[in-house]
């Protein structure tokens, strides 16, 4: 999982990356940034380049599903700012939203922030996943009453992104060993981009699946409908 995540992440010269725009994984074409200009609409002058730098520093690759445009010195994408994890559930709430899209954008600049925006993310969700739940409790309690609805391996992971969000926004004197993963510069992007996929995959178990089931639940002909009504009804 950790692999196949880094191998996705723009890096310059890569024939294909998780675009920063579309969000899909697409081939990338690849110019100077001085040909960009010249076939741009509104032709832009070279000399308006930045001053004092060599025109080989700029590097520009466009995206072959939206066709924009991602701008690179050197070795850092400049514009747009890079992105971790992938776009969000169709099906998760907008105040959960907010605070994913985020996470994902601040923690490109600041792996700590992102871990502890990842952390909230799932808070807000789980939230609103148990309203039912007293105000004040805590996030660790939240994931042991969800527990028995998720698959264990969920649990696990809501565990972890719990943990190293913690870890990461109060830092001690001997971090844990997946806090200092998540701040670090080859582990860093992968990890925390589990950690998004986690929120994504409790709203996919607990909002999307259920509401799936419940479709095609009420799809059932009406007698046979009754009958299952009458067998839930001799069994309580």
């Amino acid at each position: 999982m950790t692999r196949r995540v880094l191998d996705r992440q723009p890096e310059l010269r890569k024939g294909a990356f998780c675009c920063p725009h579309c969000d899909v994984y697409a081939s990338q074409d690849w110019g100077t940034l001085t040909t960009l200009i010249r076939n741009a609409p509104h032709r832009v002058e070279e000399k308006q380049l930045p001053d004092g730098q060599s025109r080989e520093m700029w590097s520009a690759a466009t995206c072959r599903q939206c066709g924009k445009v991602s701008i690179w010195r050197e070795s850092q994408m400049i514009f747009p700012l890079s992105r971790v994890g992938g776009p969000p559930h169709e099906a998760m709430p907008e105040s959960v939203r907010e605070i994913y899209e985020e996470a994902r954008a601040v923690a490109a600049v600041s792996r700590r922030a992102g871990a502890g925006l990842a952390r909230a993310a799932l808070e807000r969700v789980m939230k609103e996943l148990d309203p039912q739940a007293p105000k004040k409790t805590s996030l660790e309690q939240r994931v042991d009453r969800l527990a028995s609805k998720v698959p264990s391996h969920l649990t696990q992971l809501l565990d972890v992104v719990r943990y190293t969000g913690n870890g990461a926004l109060h830092p001690d004197d001997e971090p844990g060993e997946l806090v200092v993963l998540a701040l670090d510069d080859e582990e860093g992007p992968a990890l925390l981009e589990l950690f998004l996929e986690a929120v994504n995959q409790l709203v996919d178990e607990l909002i999307t699946k259920p509401d799936r089931a419940n479709s095609l639940f009420n799809k059932l002909p009406e007698g046979v409908l009754r009958r299952i009504d009458q067998r839930g009804q001799a069994e309580t």
